[in-house]
């Protein structure tokens, strides 16, 4: 559609270069191999403890975080890498 003047497949109308424009392709969705099903699995941990206390003339408190999470997803589509 960006081709040179005078190409069957130019777009009419369009403000690209006389001699054409290179275009790149980044995705691509092939619908008609049908719907591409993503399963996602998520599994988050969270431990959180803290100590709140008076002494010597002094207000303190203190708390320890632990956090983890990690993520799968699956997709039955075709590959883009592969592709």
């Amino acid at each position: 559609p960006f081709g040179p003047v005078g190409s069957p497949n130019r777009l009419p109308g369009i403000n690209a270069a006389a001699a054409g424009q290179a275009i790149t392709l980044s995705s691509y969705n092939f619908a008609d191999v049908g719907p591409n099903h993503v399963d996602v699995l998520n599994t988050q941990y969270r431990l959180l403890g803290g100590l709140r206390f008076k002494a010597l003339g002094f207000e303190w408190e203190s708390a320890a975080l632990y956090s983890e999470a990690r993520v799968r997803d699956t997709s039955d589509g075709i590959s883009q890498t592969l592709l």
